[in-house]
């Protein structure tokens, strides 16, 4: 019975060593002043970064971060996509800490423009059918299938018109999919 007194001793008081923490505050746009919504408020350690809690802002950019800790000061951090990211030590000296309203600079940066460049290869190998993107051959405007057929590596069309690849017949040729 006395070792198990002795143990919620200890459980308790190694559990009152750590304190309550609740820092408040609202996040917004450095130009224009619109709260920002969705902006991540972390709060780490200093000696070793260790993540400690985090929250989000509300719509009106209010956040609330609550966490229990034995440090007596951390560093909290707050970013969103296309601004900054902002950082502030604070001593932990009381339980209720308001950081009041905290602006964020943008750091968008606007683009002359974008290119988009895509790649097909022109032969893809699946389990025993080989596909062939036609666009990745040149032909004229007006060519048959027959034509396009001839400038495929390793397809050749007799007179008759049967069609072998490397040296194998070929059963069913499919055109977008379709026989």
């Amino acid at each position: 019975m006395r070792s198990i007194f002795i143990l919620l001793c200890l459980l308790f008081a190694g559990h009152s060593f750590s304190q309550e923490y609740k820092i408040t505050g609202t996040v917004s746009d450095q130009k224009n002043k619109d709260a920002i919504e969705a902006a991540t408020i972390y709060a780490e350690t200093i000696k070793d970064s260790t993540l400690i809690s985090y929250t989000i802002t509300n719509q009106k950019g209010a956040f609330s971060l609550e966490f229990k800790t034995k440090e007596k000061s951390i560093n909290i951090f707050i970013s969103s996509n296309g601004y900054g990211t902002y950082s502030q030590r604070i001593t932990l000296d009381k339980a209720d800490i308001g950081m009041g309203a905290i602006s964020l600079e943008q750091k968008a940066v606007q683009l002359d423009g974008v290119s988009l460049v895509g790649e097909r290869a022109p032969i893809k190998i699946k389990k025993d059918t080989l596909e062939f993107n036609a666009s990745s051959f040149k032909t004229r405007p007006n060519a048959t299938v027959e034509d396009l057929l001839k400038q495929l590596p390793g397809v050749d069309v007799d007179g008759d018109g049967n069609i072998t690849v490397n040296g194998k017949p070929v059963n069913e040729i499919l055109v977008n999919g379709k026989p």
